[in-house]
């Protein structure tokens, strides 16, 4: 599932209208990071269990569930979405995936 090309993954930043448009985006980048979980296991090699990464994912959309702002709620999405694309197309360290 990694690419090399920079582009892919790249979306333009978008304002949510609503709550439900906001809501909507979440729930598919959450979606997006669970199906990526065994691929980012063997990409960077971690001794860890597939169960335990999809917890740790989950505790940090857990960590944002209340944030009730709409501008703040599409800050979090986009940079939520920069740590996918620099996750799967590979550009980060063992380390930096760690954390």
């Amino acid at each position: 599932m990694s690419y090399t090309n920079p582009t892919f993954l790249a979306m333009k930043t978008v304002s949510s209208a609503n709550h439900a448009a906001a809501r909507k985006r979440a729930l598919k980048m959450y979606r997006d990071y669970q199906r990526c979980v065994p691929d980012m296991v063997n990409l960077y090699e971690m001794e860890l269990p597939v169960s335990t990464v999809r917890s740790k994912i989950r505790q940090e959309f857990e960590r944002n569930r209340y944030v009730s702002d709409l501008p703040t709620i599409d800050v979090l999405l986009f940079k939520g979405q920069i740590e996918y694309q620099e996750t799967v197309n590979f550009w980060k360290q063992q380390s930096h995936v760690m954390k």
